[in-house]
């Protein structure tokens, strides 16, 4: 056993290997004690050699320490399976001295010592199979282990720039299976200034327990070492939406290729792709508008080759798409991110029923697209083409047949919607043995000029809010929205994908006055910035409770102190109010208050709300708020005229002692409308949208309101939000708070 502080603890369901400090260490079952100190004398070079290399790891710098740790750990693991599966060979009846111990691991890259670890159906804990291949240790600050996977390791672990590769080799023990295996565990890391080196530690194991039957054997030794193979060449980016596609020329006796990824040309490159077969790749989830830069390298049993050419691409909505996909009948069979290009014709072979198809999958932002096919044909005749999206023929061509590979045909369908998804097929009809190549392939998207900017932006505020509307852009899909504290900007979007003509930006700074500008987008693009509006959000009225506060959010109910609930008939309905959501009424119906005993509409007064009207206002066509009641005093307010607005503190016998006639008041558009009574000074005054507009003197001191029901009744075609009753006259001031609410 290794003198390194290490113990391999199997848990089920757990997939770690790690360098544990001797605080953590858990000690060993009864069963590997023993087998451990049966092996310490025969077994006395192996961890000697590990001790050595502890001793010298101490005195060198702290990444060769880890290095020297993490390349222990990795020949730990594979003794530990050793030591394991013996002990199950002698009580088990068992033979397999190498289970767990996968073929792929002896010669080419080595394995992956991320074991995962399981209890078995005996009551043996069986470390797992190693996993073939080279992969990024990493490391958990929390706990301050190392662990290495070949997958991304979420928080708290993050990568580190070591990597472990640990190679198996079977040594010969004739007559009869291998007896002996050899270890070399490889830990890669940066060293002084950046410059690669690397940690090796091999040894030698034994089976020290006879199988009892001489069935089980490592795989033949492999070849002799060589040389590493040919760096790729020819390596090729092409940009698309969020990606970038890579194709290169293979090495000669690469058994895989790895894949390298900067931000900076030269490098450093990290691994994004490991064991890739093929010789293409694409590089996804990326960010429009970074450059990117990629080399590929390929392995073999003999070790990696030096980086292929670099090629960088920079992702972006605007590039046109490329084609990932391509199949053809039999002579063509191409693997995803393969990208045609003029400089890679493909044949398609007519056969002997005279059709052959290709299909490609389309890839890229939807819209409109001018597709453009070229065609080198060859042998005699006539010919056709039929071009199909989603199994619908899209267009069919004729066109002759030249001999000796002369003749270039490129077929143009204009204004052709497509989708991301959406399969091509290309259906060509002549002779049998004809020979078609398709030669390039290209989709060129119709632009449009993006919508107009929105018009009519205003912002009303509220307690730490701003409620923006606007005027919809025609063609608009969505719109976003942009804020600064400085007038002009430069603005922050706030929010983006925006479908409706309204935007309530929340969490603001009450006294804080924001600006804003919207601007509308659609698949062609983003208009430029409306004009501004400005919003300076306030605190509600303090100190002040309404008497009745119906917020008509889909109910009648009172939040102010009275408690006073409506009733409402013939279900008026709820939309989108000024305030979250408001009540709209018609010819029949309506929101009765009634038995207002506890409000009895006091001596000093204010009744404030919001309306919109859903056409302008005629003569005697609406009664809003009315004392119902032909015996008491009340407030009665109605529309005397298009824009005309009349305000009437009425006596039970009909009369007026009061009245305000008011014109130019807004119509089909959202108002406050604030009227306020003082009995004690005889006067009365009207607020619209926070404004005072009218002050009369009470010409008779006895008026006092008393009605007790209150109705949104008649012909008041409109929408009604925020509707308050406050047993006070507000001041000037205390109106504009309510109304900036």
């Amino acid at each position: 056993m290794s003198f390194f502080s290490l113990k391999i603890k199997c848990r089920p369901s757990s997939s770690s290997s790690v360098v544990s400090a001797p605080s953590e260490q858990k000690g060993i079952t009864l069963i590997e004690a023993v087998v451990s100190i049966a092996l310490l004398s025969l077994a006395l070079a192996g961890p000697m050699t590990l001790a050595s290399h502890s001793i010298k790891a101490a005195g060198s710098s702290r990444n060769e320490m880890i290095a020297t740790h993490l390349a222990e750990e990795g020949l730990e693991v594979v003794h530990s399976m050793r030591d394991n599966n013996s002990a199950d060979d002698v009580t088990a009846g068992r033979t397999e001295w190498l289970e767990g111990i996968s073929s792929s691991c002896y010669g080419g890259v080595g394995c992956i010592v991320d074991v995962t670890m399981h209890q078995g159906t005996d009551v043996w804990n069986n470390l797992g199979t190693l996993k073939p291949g080279i992969s990024t240790i990493y490391f958990n600050p929390e706990t301050g282990l190392y662990r290495q996977s070949d997958v991304v390791l979420g928080s708290p672990w993050s990568a580190t720039q070591f990597t472990r590769t640990v190679l198996l080799s079977g040594i010969d023990a004739s007559p009869g299976p291998a007896r002996q295996l050899r270890v070399r565990s490889t830990v890669n890391y940066p060293g002084y200034g950046g410059m690669p080196q690397k940690v090796v530690i091999s040894e030698d194991l034994f089976n020290w327990f006879p199988p009892l039957s001489l069935s089980a054997s490592p795989p033949a030794p492999p070849s002799p070492p060589g040389s590493p193979p040919a760096a790729p060449t020819n390596l090729v980016a092409s940009a698309g939406d969020a990606l970038v596609g890579l194709n290169w020329t293979a090495s000669s006796g690469a058994t895989s290729y790895n894949v390298k990824r900067s931000l900076t040309s030269g490098g450093s490159f990290t691994n994004i792709a490991t064991g890739l077969i093929s010789t293409s790749y694409t590089d996804s989830g990326l960010t429009n508008g970074t450059t990117y830069y990629h080399v590929v390298t390929a392995l073999s049993a003999d070790g990696e080759s030096p980086t292929s050419n670099e090629a960088s691409g920079t992702p972006d909505t605007g590039i046109p798409p490329q084609v990932l996909s391509y199949e053809a009948e039999s002579d063509m069979s191409l693997t995803p991110g393969y990208i045609v290009d003029s400089g890679n014709p493909e044949v398609i072979k007519i056969n002997s029923g005279n059709t052959a198809t290709a299909t490609l999958t389309f890839s890229g932002t939807s819209g409109i697209y001018d597709v453009a096919i070229t065609v080198l044909l060859e042998n005699d005749g006539q010919s056709t083409l039929d071009i199909y999206r989603n199994s619908t023929r899209l267009q069919t061509f004729t066109y002759p047949l030249y001999v000796s590979g002369s003749g270039y045909h490129t077929f143009t369908m204009s204004n052709i919607s497509l989708s991301n998804g959406d399969t091509i097929e290309l259906v060509g009809h002549t002779n049998a043995g004809a020979l078609a190549r398709i030669d390039g392939i290209s989709f060129t998207k119709v632009t449009s000029p993006p919508p107009s900017a929105p018009t009519n932006l205003t912002g009303t505020p509220g307690d730490m809010t701003a409620s923006l509307s606007w005027s919809a852009s025609s063609g608009a899909t969505s719109y976003r929205v942009k804020r600064s504290t400085t007038s002009g900007g430069p603005y922050t979007t706030v929010a983006s994908g925006v479908t409706e003509t309204s935007y309530s930006d929340t969490g603001l700074t009450n006294g804080t006055t924001y600006y804003y500008v919207v601007s509308a987008a659609n698949a062609d693009g983003e208009s430029v910035d409306s004009a501004q509006a400005s919003v300076t959000p306030v605190a509600p009225v303090t100190g002040l409770t309404p008497l009745g506060w119906w917020k008509l959010d889909g109910n009648a109910s009172d939040s102010g102190s009275g408690g006073n609930t409506g009733t409402l008939l013939n279900s008026p309905t709820w939309v989108t109010g000024h305030i979250d959501q408001a009540m709209h009424v018609s010819s029949t119906a309506e929101m009765i208050v009634s038995a207002l005993d506890n409000a009895n509409f006091p001596a000093n007064g204010t009744l404030a709300f919001w309306i919109k009207t859903d056409n302008p206002m005629t003569t005697g066509n609406v009664n809003l708020f009315d004392g119902y009641a032909s015996t008491r005093n009340h407030v009665f307010i109605r529309f005397t005229g298009v824009g005309m607005i009349q305000i009437a503190f009425q006596k039970s016998n009909n009369t007026y002692v009061t009245a305000f006639d008011l014109t130019g008041f807004p119509q089909t558009t959202w108002a406050h409308v604030a009227v306020v009574w003082n009995t004690a000074t005889d006067r009365g005054q009207v607020y619209v949208n926070g404004a005072l507009v009218s002050d009369k003197a009470i010409t008779d001191p006895s008026w006092i309101p008393n009605q007790q029901t209150v109705r949104f009744r008649d012909s008041a075609l409109g929408t009604y939000d925020d509707i308050r009753l406050y047993n006070t006259a507000l001041t000037a001031s205390e109106v504009t708070e309510v109304y900036n609410y």
